[in-house]
């Protein structure tokens, strides 16, 4: 079937030889542009099949391909062959916006437009411009102003507009049927070990309490800084790209979703807010009401669910590559994850970095018998592993909501005992010199890394160990508790001042 002969391009439609060898020329050929579930291309349009497209020869344009054996680790209200039609929608409201020139049964063409993502200018972590807030803030109020005639049809027993609790309620239910479901059977084990349970989001989805009422509309549902490009255009500076898991919805969902994925630095948060809220009452003011005492729901929501999308991702990295370094990293990965959804999930406590090593390492021998993982020492040198294990703590932000997790910093320990003891065996085939252990009392020589070390000499390092690391223990506790009560003396100055005269956003979850 030639592309002529569907009268809408946006319509999925089998595809014909002459797509079909297109496509194999992109893949083969063109420019890899990333992307986690899809393989995308940036290539130029050959003669026929710009006929086809009705675009001039050579023109550059995108395909897209969903990529097959990808982990189902997203939630998604319309197959990604809806894309296209999702598309030509957000093109009514954001002019400039990627379109959808043919959309095939198992892959898109798109059309490109020139632009630098913000992911590339700006790192998650990093401030991002005013200006860039403002405009993705802007892009947010536009989406939500497209209505559920001009998308596709939702599926069965969705929530009516408005009812915000039960839109929330289905999120979890989706997430949980999409994601933890079909990967249990997988992951069990490694879960069990980092302690979270199969019934997690069911027992969120019970806590959802009763929400303000807003109108819904169409959600972006995954803006952050790789999914936007800025174009210098005078049309419009930033524009969305990647619609495939835009859902319809409650706009806080949709500000939540970008807070988090975005990775604000903790003093931006109140800034995106106030620029969301400028934006959403230009387009849609009843979609403002409740944000002081709902938004912290959406954020728990979207935090409690990333640690299984998380989780899954780093246990299989280790399947390609099971060193030391790449240990090390998903276990950084993974100890982020349970750390940033341990509160909104009730977990009872958080693994420390061992444990979750212990669990990975576990996990992948059992999926790949025989398999070894070199632990604890990378290429660059021993690993820092933090201590015992601990709840996370619960810390206010000036907008009321709990800090980004990029912003949080999990205290780092000394290696435990039998680490530091494999360290120094493993030290003595590497170096040699003076082996100096501190102490309260000065620094004990105990001997030249390379000869052997006594049960004595080795027994007084173990001792020195505990006494060091109890120390810094308590001195990281003091720290943390004087950075609590500055905290709460920032919060009580903001509310103040707020209470004062001007328009605030008020304390969420108090």
């Amino acid at each position: 079937m030639s592309a002529h002969a569907c009268p809408c391009p946006r319509c999925p439609r089998p595809a014909d030889a002459l797509a079909r060898e297109f496509l194999d020329r992109a893949l083969v050929e063109g420019v890899r542009m990333g992307g986690h579930h899809n393989r995308i291309r940036r290539v130029s349009l050959t003669p026929a099949m710009a006929f086809e497209l009705g675009r001039p020869p050579a023109a550059p344009v995108i395909v897209r391909a969903p990529k097959a054996g990808v982990l189902s680790v997203a939630v998604r209200t319309w197959d990604s062959g809806q894309e296209g039609h999702l598309l030509h929608a957000v093109r009514e409201v954001v002019p400039g916006a990627p379109e959808c020139l043919a959309q095939y049964d198992d892959f898109a063409i798109h059309d490109y437009v020139e632009g630098t993502r913000l992911a590339l200018r700006s790192e998650d972590g990093k401030p991002v411009d005013p200006w860039a807030i403002k405009a993705l803030a802007d892009i947010l109020a536009r989406i939500h102003g497209v209505g559920a005639r001009e998308l596709p049809p939702l599926p069965p027993g969705w929530p009516a507009s408005g009812d915000s609790r039960g839109f929330l309620r289905t999120l979890v239910r989706a997430a949980d049927e999409q994601i933890v479901r079909p990967n249990w059977n997988e992951f069990r084990s490694l879960f069990k070990a980092l302690g979270v349970p199969r019934n997690a989001l069911t027992r969120l989805g019970e806590r959802v309490p009763h929400m303000a009422s807003r109108p819904f509309g169409l959600l972006h549902a995954d803006l952050h800084r790789n999914n936007v490009l800025e174009t210098g255009s005078s049309v419009a500076l930033i524009l969305p790209v990647d619609l495939e898991l835009a859902t319809f919805g409650d706009s806080l969902h949709d500000l939540a979703t970008h807070l988090v994925r975005t990775r604000y630095p903790a003093h931006q948060w109140g800034e995106v807010i106030d620029a969301w809220y400028e934006a959403m009452m230009a387009w849609c003011p009843d979609a403002t009401w409740g944000l002081e005492s709902d938004l912290r729901h959406y954020v728990d929501f979207e935090r409690a669910q990333s640690v299984f999308p998380d989780v899954m991702r780093a246990a299989r990295s280790l399947r390609e590559a099971a060193d030391g370094e790449a240990l090390a990293a998903a276990t950084d990965q993974v100890c982020r994850a349970v750390e940033t959804a341990s509160e909104p999930l009730g977990l009872k406590r958080v693994p420390n970095p061992g444990e979750v090593e212990e669990a990975l390492s576990g996990w992948l021998s059992r999926r790949r018998p025989g398999i070894r993982v070199a632990r604890g020492l990378s290429d660059d040198g021993p690993r820092r592993v933090t201590g015992g294990s601990r709840r996370a703590p619960r810390a206010e932000s000036p907008a009321g909501l709990h800090p980004p997790a990029a912003s949080r910093r999990r205290e780092r320990a000394f290696l435990g005992e039998r680490a530091l003891l494999r360290l120094i065996g493993d030290l003595g085939e590497r170096v040699t010199g003076p082996l100096l252990i501190p102490c309260a009392d000065g620094v004990w020589h105990l001997g030249h890394v390379g000869a052997r070390l006594s049960r004595r000499a080795l027994r007084r390092v173990a001792a020195a160990w505990r006494a060091c690391a109890d120390g810094l223990g308590r001195l990281a506790a003091g720290v943390r508790l004087a950075v609590r009560d500055v905290r709460r003396a920032v919060r009580v100055a903001w509310e103040m001042s707020r209470q004062g005269g001007g328009r605030g956003l008020g304390v969420v979850g108090a």
